[in-house]
């Protein structure tokens, strides 16, 4: 009789942690690649040149932030549009974020445990826009959602009953 109570016990801690991990690796994963690569069609065709080469600049900087492995794009005939590299790109954002996801389930536990992964995150994004752009508020902006989305996500899971 213990048997099914440690079974429902055990999915109904991982099922939050799955949950976490799906949403990550698909608003990080997908999600954000997609806002990107319609921001570039859209910039490309309805901006003046003139701006739009500084904006188009700025926003690869960024972007490299949130979607790092767009940098094996990099290079590679008609940028955007060779398929077999956009998708090589997008499962290991994929993979990337569902990583994220699974640390952000683990660390919502406990609050330090939840600021320890946002300042190791703060981190990598420190890093990759030092190595990239050095866009300062490029890297402020990205901290400022990091920040925001860990806070909502912590008051989320403070709502739901035990």
């Amino acid at each position: 009789m213990d048997r099914p109570d440690k079974q429902s016990e055990e999915t109904a801690r991982t099922s939050p942690t799955i949950s976490m991990i799906l949403r990550f690796a698909s608003i990080g994963g997908i999600g954000l690649p997609a806002i990107f690569l319609a921001s570039w069609q859209l910039i490309e065709r309805a901006v003046p040149v003139d701006w739009g080469g500084p904006l188009l600049a700025w926003l690869h900087e960024f972007q490299v932030m949130l979607w790092p492995s767009s940098l094996l794009m990099l290079g590679t005939p008609q940028d955007y549009l060779n398929l077999t590299y956009l998708l090589v790109a997008l499962a290991a954002n994929v993979v990337l974020y569902a990583i994220i996801g699974l640390l952000v389930a683990k660390a919502l536990r406990s609050a330090a445990l939840l600021c320890a992964v946002g300042v190791l995150l703060l981190c990598g994004f420190l890093f990759l826009n030092r190595f990239w752009s050095g866009h300062v508020i490029s890297f402020i902006l990205v901290g400022l959602a990091l920040a925001a989305i860990l806070f909502y996500i912590r008051g989320l899971t403070r709502q739901q009953p035990a």
